[in-house]
């Protein structure tokens, strides 16, 4: 057995241990389900760990492969779970960029499970190396990471840097010192992945640590979430305690004089009305939780009801006031959010319409041709005020993306009808989506026009660097860039100083 392998294991029981345990948790308490999904996680972490040790076992590149990818398949199992579990511990994140990372991650879970092309991992590109420890040799059989799979790689750590930065947001806005663990566990995270691909890209020699990161995350988040119960049970069992000596005085008191009984019958009503007063101010928040998830951001906390003079109502006073403050800074952070959404729309829109004339196309009595001037009268309208505008028979409907206008549709009857609401949902539903396949094609334009500029950068590079030659290296970057750019001339001289004489 490789001695890398040994501690790997070991951390692979401990954290398949703790997800156990969490399991068992959540089974007891359903209604806390930060257990389940921090539990998914440990297992998710657990065979992550039992893939690194195979891997560390392999001898030869083949059966390295089969290891790798179930590295990768524990590893978008990880990120779903953990970027749920996340979200949840952080009480942050909307549920469309859940889904939008759970979705992903199901994509490279299913491409890694039926994918054996080059696209995943690339067999016949072996890369072994010898890595030498204090305590021995350590040969790595590993095959090249397909195209695939490092997009899987990437979208994984975007996923956790937006984690790490929500959690830094978390604790410097609402200083949550909850989410200080978190942030310190990812950073860690962070830095083994920097060693990871040093390693990786052979920049020095040394074992893979990742696994290890993960171990201090899983350890840092366990001991949280121990705390948390540990407190909760803590004050459980005061508050039973509390509970049962309140019954012995009371049950004292009624045994020796009927003053006792009638002290009692009065606590009992008192407890009675702040158990009424109370379950009507957690009602008065419930209700304003339900408006903003609603939508309605604009919704007002009625704290007047809370009981004056109550510890209980205080801390519920307090959580009012907190929840007020978590609301407002997800709608400023909405806002900010929508205002760069528009900025980049219209700085983006701007310089891909500069260089080109204004497309319009225009379909009339069965043929569809090409037209600059393709533009209605209502058209201008519809752009000018940004919504739908009809007539008797003519209509026009901007085209907007995070509300910056990029164009403009318009569509006439042939004999004059009167538009119904149906028709116009129906050319509202079509405007949206060719807005919005508009926008597709115009990032997949600009994508493909960046590949083929840093495709033509690793040509002239690679040209250059075919030989050792100055004046070789010279003419071929400057014959390069004429043939390139179509240039009329270029020219390049070596010059140190100031003197061009």
């Amino acid at each position: 057995m490789s001695i890398v392998s040994v501690p790997v294991i070991v951390m692979a029981g401990i954290t398949f241990y703790v997800g156990l345990y969490h399991l068992l948790v959540y089974a007891r308490r359903t209604e806390n389900r930060i257990n389940l999904t921090f539990a998914l996680t440990c297992l998710a972490v657990g065979v992550y760990d039992v893939a690194s040790a195979g891997l560390y076992q392999a001898t030869n590149v083949a059966e390295s492969a089969l290891w790798q990818r179930m590295q990768f398949i524990g590893a978008a199992l990880l990120t779903a779970a953990f970027f749920w579990f996340a979200m949840d511990y952080l009480g942050q994140g909307s549920k469309r960029i859940r889904y939008a990372v759970w979705a992903l991650c199901a994509l490279a879970l299913i491409i890694q499970v039926v994918d054996r092309s080059g696209l995943t991992w690339a067999i016949d590109q072996p890369f072994i190396r010898d890595v030498a420890l204090p305590f021995g040799v350590v040969t790595y059989y590993e095959a090249t990471q397909g195209p695939l799979s490092v997009l899987q790689s990437l979208m994984e750590m975007a996923a956790l840097a937006y984690v790490l930065w929500s959690g830094v947001q978390s604790y410097r806005r609402e200083r949550n010192r909850a989410a200080l663990p978190l942030v310190v566990a990812l950073s860690i995270f962070f830095v083994s992945v920097v060693n990871d691909v040093a390693v990786g890209l052979d920049l020095y020699r040394f074992v893979y640590t990742v696994e290890y990161a993960y171990m201090s995350l899983i350890l840092l988040m366990a001991y949280m979430l121990s705390n948390a119960l540990e407190q909760a049970l803590s004050t459980a069992q005061q508050r039973e305690r509390e509970l049962a000596e309140a019954t012995r005085q009371a049950q004292q008191a009624a045994q020796t004089s009927q003053q006792a009984a009638q002290t009692a019958l009065q606590a009992r009503e008192r407890e009675e009305r702040t158990t009424r007063q109370l379950r009507q101010t957690v009602q008065e928040y419930a209700a304003f939780l339900e408006r903003v998830t609603a939508g309605d951001y604009a919704a007002e906390l009625n704290l007047d009801r809370a009981i004056a003079g109550e510890e209980e109502s205080k801390e519920l006073v307090a959580l009012g006031h907190q929840l007020t403050a978590a609301v407002k800074s997800l709608v400023e952070a909405l806002q900010t959010l929508e205002t760069v959404q528009q900025r980049y729309v219209r700085e983006a829109w701007t310089g891909f319409t500069s260089g080109t004339a204004h497309r319009g196309v225009q379909y009339r009595d069965d043929a569809v041709k090409l037209a600059e001037d393709a533009w209605l009268a209502p058209m201008a309208q519809a752009v000018q005020a940004k919504s739908l505008t009809t007539s008797e028979s003519e209509l026009a409907l901007p085209l907007t993306l995070h509300g910056q206008v990029i164009g403009a549709m318009g569509a006439r009857w042939k004999e004059g009808q009167v538009w119904s609401q149906d028709d116009l949902a129906l050319i509202e539903a079509v405007t949206d989506q060719l807005a919005q396949t508009i926008e597709g094609l115009r990032l997949l334009d600009e994508t493909q026009r960046r590949a083929a500029q840093e495709r033509l950068i690793g040509e002239i590079t690679t040209r250059m660097r075919e030989t050792l030659d100055m004046d070789t290296v010279l003419q071929t970057a400057a014959r390069e860039l004429e043939q390139a750019m179509n240039l009329h001339d270029v020219t390049i001289r070596l010059q140190f100083g100031g003197n061009h004489e």
